[in-house]
């Protein structure tokens, strides 16, 4: 397919919390990780070590620009991060391509491309406030559960 070969822009990459795209973003990633045990034996071969995986974990973070002011209906800003954070609630989170009005319309639909969905929590939110700079924030959203890859018109395939 077209869409495999062609390299992503880093604006088109975004991080949506709940039906919101996080506004004002300068950068975003995500983390996928497995926990790996160690199952050498006196059996193994030489002085290597065997390893398998026996969990995995990811999480997902954000930098943008602090707007503590509205945004509009497709924006989540600053101030409405900090609130689900001290409300201790889990989120609903998106990994995926966009598009669109301000780069906020996911693309999985329209293209061969995924996004990873899952429950998370958000876990920390840093603000720095330099002098003469713009105010910005990181949050960072710690997984909960199985982070679920999902495809155009196709099924939720677990990851």
């Amino acid at each position: 397919m077209k869409d495999q070969n062609k390299v992503i822009k880093g604006q088109n990459l975004r991080v949506f919390v709940g039906d919101k795209c996080v506004a004002f973003a300068t950068s975003c990633q995500l983390q996928v990780s497995a926990n790996l045990e160690d199952t050498s034996t006196k059996d193994s071969t030489g002085s290597w070590d065997e390893q398998e995986i026996v969990g995995k974990s990811w999480s997902m973070s954000v930098d943008a620009l602090y707007n503590a002011g509205g945004t509009d209906a497709t924006g989540l800003n600053a101030q409405e991060m900090l609130d689900l954070l001290l409300a201790g609630q889990q989120v609903q989170v998106r990994f995926c391509v966009t598009g669109g009005a301000q780069n906020r319309q996911s693309q999985t639909e329209t293209s061969s491309m995924a996004e990873y969905d899952g429950s998370a929590w958000i876990n920390d939110l840093n603000v720095t406030a330099a002098n003469k700079s713009n105010a910005s924030y990181s949050a960072s959203l710690t997984g909960n559960g199985a982070l679920v890859k999902r495809v155009k018109g196709g099924p939720v395939l677990d990851s």
